[in-house]
């Protein structure tokens, strides 16, 4: 299962040139990435329910407090944001400025680049964060890790880590590659 795309037999398109088509899953495939979909939706969508209805603001937000409580001085550029949290440029923003009016963030210019903005966490931030992660740390006991011994969770973790490094390049439609 390691290869987890195989490709083809040569093929010849319509210039002549030979191209690879990559096969389609393996029944085995298809249902590991059917069972991931699945199950990460759901439990994304009920601890998403529970901080919201315990805290007031979604397992996105959360996340980004948590990554601003672990950097230096508690600040983050938008653009390092977006990169530690997969989302795109706009949706931080949104983000920021609901967490900005609720006290938990607030925006500093950047000294060295004028256009620049870092989203700092305040004491209020910190607070509230304080108590999510207890609401967090609950749910995902209650509906993941409780599903699997310390030994399953180890192995998890291990298989889990592979793809938490990969990187994957966006594909440009318009590019000239």
């Amino acid at each position: 299962m390691a290869d987890m795309v195989r490709v083809s037999n040569n093929l010849e398109s319509r210039d002549g040139n030979d191209t690879r088509q990559p096969e389609n899953l393996t029944p085995g495939e298809e249902l590991v990435w059917q069972r991931l979909t699945l199950g990460t939706r759901k439990l994304f969508s009920q601890v998403d329910r529970e901080l919201v209805s315990a805290v007031g603001y979604s397992l996105f937000h959360h996340l980004i407090l948590k990554h601003l409580s672990e950097a230096p001085e508690r600040s983050m550029r938008m653009n390092e944001l977006s990169e530690v949290t997969s989302a795109i440029p706009s949706s931080i923003s949104h983000a920021i400025s609901r967490l900005e009016q609720d006290g938990f963030v607030e925006r500093v210019h950047c000294s060295q680049d004028r256009r620049g903005w870092f989203a700092r966490l305040t004491e209020t931030g910190e607070d509230r964060l304080a108590q999510s992660e207890g609401v967090l740390s609950a749910s995902l006991r209650k509906h993941f890790l409780e599903l699997y011994s310390s030994e399953e969770v180890a192995s998890l973790s291990e298989l889990l880590a592979r793809l938490a490094v990969k990187k994957i390049q966006p594909s440009c439609p318009n590019s000239m590659d």
